[in-house]
């Protein structure tokens, strides 16, 4: 996390906890001075809260926190989620928004921490993040919002699920029956990318998954409602629709190692007759592999089509061509939490969140450079 970003967490927090006198917020100068850092800094936080409707700033009267979050009190939420990567920060940011201005008071709990290696968990860290959590449910707030992602690594999940919960992200199999939550419809995702590639021509399109252990493919339970499996399910119905044998365009290895399973992006990048005219992928493997393909022939075959997932810096921009993206609108999904939220937890219902095509002026790399 950058030092703005620490900052602005930080002034988050203390507004919440209400730690301003009159609402007032210091000027740019004594805020450099406390967080040891310069003023730039601070007014690029300060920005980031005025442009999301947190604070006001006025030459005369200084920086003031907005009157309806001094006034309103909505109740408590602790909310434990994935907050790194573009497209969570998105949801994070949007979630901390609109909860605080219908009142809300929020304690945060990111989970990035657990999962800094991707793939493997710190012991201490989840030793760490527990405490933190069992410190949470003893402070008795008025509602949790957990984020599902990599669940079952979180410690005390399935206790969390015990207190007035909502969980969002890709559903799970808990130890739990009334819980309800937001669902992101990865299957429809998974549709609508290969859709994509069948309008524009593609004949031998690929799908190419996240990373996951063979492990987790051959648990039942857990596999059946894995967000991969889903994308897979999704991108196979669009091949079959298409008049495409499904077992040939998914690249399912299986790999030992998310190294392993880069490498054969890589190595896809250097195949000539059969290379794939379309690959559906997260948005960082498909810059990944038009990175090596400008390394391995050259140039990016002018009839290739690409389809990225979630909605990151990746497809505006800062790869060697723009790319159309299967986007979940982070606004939806902080706007459907909070209307469960408002709702006893005896009348919930599921929601399901339907993921859009964004498709974005593209050009080919052979006759610009790259950004």
């Amino acid at each position: 996390m950058s030092k703005t970003q620490t900052i602005l967490e930080n002034l988050r927090q203390m507004i919440q906890n209400r730690e301003f006198e009159n609402g007032k917020i210091p000027g740019e100068r004594e805020l450099a001075a406390a967080f040891n850092c310069g003023r730039g800094t601070v007014r690029a936080a300060l920005s980031h809260l005025e442009a999301d409707g947190w604070i006001d700033r006025c030459r005369r009267r200084g920086t003031t926190i907005r009157d309806i979050l001094r006034q309103k009190n909505s109740g408590s939420i602790a909310l434990v989620m994935r907050t790194g990567g573009h497209f969570y920060e998105d949801v994070y940011r949007e979630i901390l928004n609109r909860f605080i201005h219908a009142g809300y008071s929020i304690r945060s709990v990111s989970t990035d921490p657990l999962f800094c290696n991707l793939y493997q968990v710190s012991p201490k860290r989840a030793a760490s993040m527990k405490k933190s959590l069992e410190k949470l449910m003893g402070s008795d707030p008025t509602l949790f919002i957990v984020h599902t992602y990599r669940c079952r690594e979180i410690p005390c999940f399935e206790k969390m699920c015990r207190y007035n919960t909502i969980l969002f992200g890709n559903p799970v199999r808990a130890n739990i029956h009334s819980v309800h939550g937001v669902w992101l419809d990865y299957e429809h995702a998974g549709y609508i990318g290969g859709r994509y590639l069948l309008e524009n021509g593609c004949r031998r399109p690929v799908y190419f998954p996240q990373f996951f252990s063979l492990l987790t493919h051959l648990n039942p339970d857990f596999y059946a409602i894995h967000k991969e499996k889903k994308l897979i399910d999704g991108f196979r119905r669009a091949m079959l629709e298409g008049g495409i044998d499904p077992e040939t365009s998914v690249i399912n290895s299986f790999s030992p190692t998310p190294k392993a399973h880069r490498q054969i992006l890589a190595r896809l990048s250097l195949l000539d007759k059969n290379l794939p005219d379309g690959i559906f992928a997260t948005d960082a493997n498909i810059a990944f592999f038009i990175r090596q393909l400008m390394e391995n022939q050259g140039h990016i075959p002018a009839n290739m089509c690409f389809a990225g997932l979630y909605n990151t810096p990746w497809s505006q921009g800062q790869a060697p061509v723009q790319f159309p993206s299967i986007d979940f609108n982070a606004a939806g999904i902080a706007e459907s939490l909070l209307k469960l939220a408002g709702t006893a937890p005896e009348d919930r219902e599921d929601i399901l969140v339907k993921p859009k095509l964004v498709v974005r002026a593209s050009w080919n790399c052979n006759d610009k450079p790259t950004p």
